[in-house]
């Protein structure tokens, strides 16, 4: 019988990931914590690379990462070498505690001292120049789950050294502060909590737009929060379960924010749900090309109960869905044409 041999005993073990020496402070180990506690890639460039001391303190709460640094004077980067267009995109709030930064991304320079918080990205070139006694506090997460308002108004402070006034910026400081104190302890609170955590950060830029370092007013930054959520509505009107309640959990604000955001504008959030799923029923009962059932068409706009459908329809238009379809279409009430 010939010999067999095991291929796999001679195979080369499979590489495996470095182990993260989280105690270690030497600028030695500080790439690999910086980049594995943020997870984002950095470069890094130190003046005194033996006198370098830092340490990372970093977690993950759900959809972000919160982290908080203490270090020395070094040298921060992404190059475009570093950009990945498989990486997610990401946006990092970054809270200057102690000590210095110089943040340089698109085009601009900015010096952001204590007391002051920033907003950069993971899209572009970066540098962060460190400075002496340096702390801060940083958020980490995916513009993905950021709605289309709320991006264009980070966008629009983006690289701006934005003071923490009194009120909301303050309140929104220390909590965030106070997240990252507890952000191990979290356990099943992570994924609600990380929501609130988006919602913060979102509040600190809405604050900043009315200050120096925003191009927006507050009132188009809110204007602008509202489209995006307006437009979010449109394209899940034939999602059944959509609701305020849904709504304002996609946006991360709570369901009494939304509904002081559509009462500014004159019509409450419900209402304007309601509005929008009878205007595109109206806009399929009226299409000739559309021969679907009424039950199909109700379907599309998001009701699953015809009854409920007919009476809401009835009362919105004073027409039942057949009646506004025949008269749309300009057929009598046998289906002929009326021309």
């Amino acid at each position: 019988m010939p010999m067999t041999t095991d291929a796999s005993a001679h195979a080369p073990a499979p590489e495996t990931e470095p182990k993260i020496d989280w105690a270690d402070t030497s600028s030695a180990s500080w790439p690999v914590r910086v980049n594995g506690g943020v997870e984002t890639e950095f470069g890094f460039d130190f003046l005194r690379s033996r006198e370098f001391v830092g340490t990372i303190r970093a977690n993950p709460i759900s959809t972000l990462r919160i982290f908080a640094i203490s270090c020395e004077p070094h040298l921060v980067y992404r190059a475009a070498t570093h950009l990945n267009a498989e990486t997610p995109a990401t946006y990092f709030l970054t809270l200057q505690v102690s000590g210095s930064k110089h943040i340089e991304q698109y085009g601009t320079r900015t010096r952001l001292s204590a007391g002051q918080f920033a907003v950069y990205d993971s899209d572009a070139p970066l540098a962060l120049d460190v400075g002496h006694e340096y702390r801060s506090i940083n958020l980490r997460f995916p513009k993905s789950v950021v709605p289309a308002g709320t991006r264009a108004i980070l966008d629009s402070i983006r690289g701006s050294a934005l003071p923490v006034r009194d009120g909301i910026s303050r309140f929104v400081w220390s909590a965030l502060t106070g997240l990252n104190e507890n952000a191990a302890d979290l356990g099943v609170h992570a994924r609600e909590l990380s929501r609130h955590a988006i919602e913060l950060a979102s509040l600190l830029a809405f604050d900043a737009v009315s200050g120096t370092g925003g191009t927006m007013t507050r009132e188009s930054a809110n204007a602008s929060r509202l489209d995006g959520i307006k437009s979010f509505v449109e394209r899940h009107l034939s999602d059944p379960e959509l609701t305020v309640e849904s709504v304002a959990a996609a946006h991360y604000i709570s369901v009494r924010t939304l509904h002081k955001m559509f009462s500014d504008s004159g019509c409450t959030a419900a209402c304007w749900i309601r509005d929008r799923r009878i205007a595109r029923a109206k806009a399929l009962l009226s299409d000739p090309r559309d021969e679907r059932p009424i039950t199909g068409l109700a379907q599309e706009c998001g009701f699953t109960a015809m009854s409920h459908f007919s009476q809401l329809f009835r009362r919105e238009v004073g027409l039942s869905p057949s009646d506004f379809r025949r008269r749309s279409r300009g057929l009598s009430d046998s289906g002929t044409s009326l021309s």
